[in-house]
Parts: structure tokens; sequence; C-alpha cells
């Protein structure tokens, strides 16, 4: 259970391991979220369209697979995104985003948006 007023999540190089906590999914608060550098795996839910709020999203250094789910593009007040082990490229619903940038460390392309 996440304290309901909490803004930013910083759990990067922790050794966490599991899937992609869905809790974060249900904050309706949370801003920045970093959980990089540990060790989740699977697949980055549909759900994580429902983190509007989320301005900062740093998924990675973790063992992450399939590709960026259509609904990262929901998260309308996302400005930064990392993430690495995914496959294809960004979807079209977040190079939509205005403000938004990615970076991929190892595979340039993934962040392409052309």
């Amino acid at each position: 259970i996440l304290a309901p007023n909490l803004i930013r999540l910083a759990l990067s190089s922790n050794d966490l391991s599991g899937s992609f906590p869905m809790e974060l999914t249900r904050s309706t608060s949370l801003e920045i979220i970093e959980i990089s550098q540990n060790l989740f795996h699977g697949t980055i839910p549909t759900e994580i369209g429902l983190m509007s709020n989320v301005k900062q999203l740093l998924l990675d250094g973790n063992n992450w697979n399939g590709t960026l789910p259509t609904e990262i593009g929901l998260m309308t007040d996302l400005v930064h995104l990392t993430v690495s082990g995914l496959s294809g490229k960004v979807p079209s619903e977040f190079c939509a985003l205005r403000f938004a940038t990615c970076i991929s460390p190892g595979n340039a392309d993934f962040c392409s948006c052309d």
C-alpha cells in the first residue's frame, strides 16, 4: 500500500524482483517513479496508462520483455521515459505526447518516432 500523497517513489538499485508492481497503477499522486536497475521481469502492463499524473518513469536496467503498451499514450503528463529490454519501438501514441523524451540504453532505435 502506497502513501496516498506520495509524489516520488525512488527504489532504483535495490535488487527488487517480480513483475511490474501493479500497486503503482492505482496511485493518483505519483509523479516520479524510479524502479530502474532492479530485477523486475515480464511485460509492462497495459494498466500503465492509468498513471496519468506520472511525469518521469524510469524502468531501465530490469529484465522486461515484450513491447511497450500503446496505453503509454494515455500518460499525458509524461515527459521522461527510460526503459530497456523491450522489443520493437515506442508506440506512436507515445510519440504523440508533446513533451515526452525517451531514452533506451543499448537500443537507440527503440525510441525512434519515425
